[in-house]
């Protein structure tokens, strides 16, 4: 898997593959692998634990606006508090640039209205089971043998409670989410991808109990 797909990877697994509704934290879960993508680029920087714009503006959408936003300020922010800014009011929905990148190969079928106007990917089976499929085959096998860009996603996946779209099978969500645990502890992340995904489970968790 490509880090650089990792935004794209993360809304074909949480887009339903018949209806094409995506789950109620996919703003978060978007966001952070946006970030993850731009960490992985350079054009976001870690500096002592915060994020700051790297020194070139990306050009491809929605990188160009979260990198505008990031640059904005004056002082690198926590990773948390991007992930606020960016799925605030304010921020710019990421949902309607990446689906339009996996119509364009094929990978989703289409854009759809849906309420309020919203435009939300309509899943395309034939792509979103076969990437499922080869991500539930990865995790069978052992932590040490899986690549920083799987967990990720799968901590994306577990993090925005968006686990079922992998799984239907209870026992199975279980033990995803005891592995996930276990990487989180352990530290197997490089310091700015794990500073993203712990920034979306704190930012799904506040919304969520509110």
């Amino acid at each position: 898997m490509n880090v650089h797909d990792l935004a794209s990877y993360y809304l074909l697994l949480v887009t339903d593959d018949v209806t094409g509704a995506t789950t109620a934290f996919t703003r978060q879960g978007l966001a952070g692998a946006l970030l993850a993508e731009m960490i992985a680029d350079g054009s976001i920087e870690v500096h002592e634990r915060r994020l700051v714009a790297g020194p070139e503006r990306p050009q491809q959408r929605p990188h160009a606006e979260f990198w505008d936003r990031m640059d904005d300020d004056e002082k690198p922010r926590t990773a948390s508090r991007c992930i606020a800014v960016l799925t605030g009011p304010q921020g710019d929905d990421p949902r309607a640039a990446v689906a339009s990148r996996l119509v364009g190969d094929g990978a989703l079928a289409g854009l759809r209205s849906s309420f309020g106007n919203e435009r939300l990917p309509a899943g395309d089976p034939r792509r979103a089971l076969p990437l499922a499929e080869q991500l539930a085959a990865v995790l069978e096998a052992p932590d040490e043998e899986l690549d920083d860009v799987t967990r990720v996603l799968v901590m994306l996946v577990v993090y925005t409670l968006s686990s079922q779209r992998l799984s239907s099978e209870r026992s199975v969500r279980r033990q995803l989410s005891k592995r996930v645990a276990v990487w989180r502890k352990d530290g197997l992340l490089p310091e700015g991808l794990a500073l993203v995904v712990e920034a979306v489970r704190r930012n799904v968790a506040t919304a969520a109990s509110g």
